[in-house]
C-alpha cells in the first residue's frame, strides 16, 4: 500500500537496468524527485535537439572553430563548477552526519545520567543538524542531476 510505504520508508532504492539510485526520503519525496529528473531530461533532450539542428552547409571557418572552442570551454567550466559543488556538498554532508552520530552518543550518555536539560539542548541541536542534512541532500541531488544532465548532453 502506497500510504503505508510512505509512512514507513525513510529511503527508496530504485533499481533499473542502467543501475540503482538511492533516494533519501519517503515515497512522496521519491515521486517528486523522479518528476524533477524527468523534467531535467526533457530539457536536456530539447536543448540537445536544438543544438544538433541542421545548419547551413558551409565550410569549416575560423569562426565556427572558435565557436566550437568557446562551447567546449563553457562545457568544461560548467562541468568543473558542478563537480566542485557536488564535492563541497558531499564533504559538508559527511561532516553533518558525523556531528549527528556524535550527538546521538552524547544523548545516550546524558540519558543514562538523567540530565534532562542537556538532553533538551542536544535534541534541539539534533533537529537543526537533521534539517541541515535534509537541505544538503537536496542540494547534492540537484547538483548531481545537473552534472549528469550536462555529461549526457556532451556525449
Amino acid at each position: 500500500d502506497r500510504y503505508f510505504i510512505n509512512r514507513i520508508a525513510t529511503q527508496i532504492l530504485e533499481i533499473t537496468p542502467s543501475g540503482s539510485t538511492l533516494y533519501l526520503g519517503d515515497y512522496d519525496y521519491y515521486l517528486h524527485k523522479k518528476e524533477e529528473l524527468a523534467i531535467l531530461k526533457q530539457e536536456a533532450e530539447l536543448k540537445n535537439k536544438t543544438n544538433t539542428a541542421p545548419t547551413e552547409n558551409t565550410t569549416n571557418t575560423k569562426g565556427q572553430a572558435q565557436l566550437s572552442f568557446e562551447e567546449s570551454k563553457q562545457y568544461r567550466r560548467e562541468l568543473k563548477k558542478l563537480t566542485q559543488q557536488v564535492d563541497k556538498v558531499t564533504e559538508e554532508l559527511e561532516s553533518v552526519e558525523q556531528a549527528i552520530e556524535a550527538l546521538h552518543h552524547q544523548m545516550a550518555e546524558a540519558s543514562t545520567l538523567n540530565q534532562q536539560d542537556e538532553l533538551l539542548k542536544m535534541h534541539e541541536e539534533l533537529m537543526d543538524l537533521e534539517n541541515r542534512q535534509e537541505i544538503l541532500m537536496e542540494e547534492w541531488e540537484e547538483a548531481s542531476l545537473a552534472l549528469e544532465a550536462l555529461e549526457e548532453t556532451n556525449n
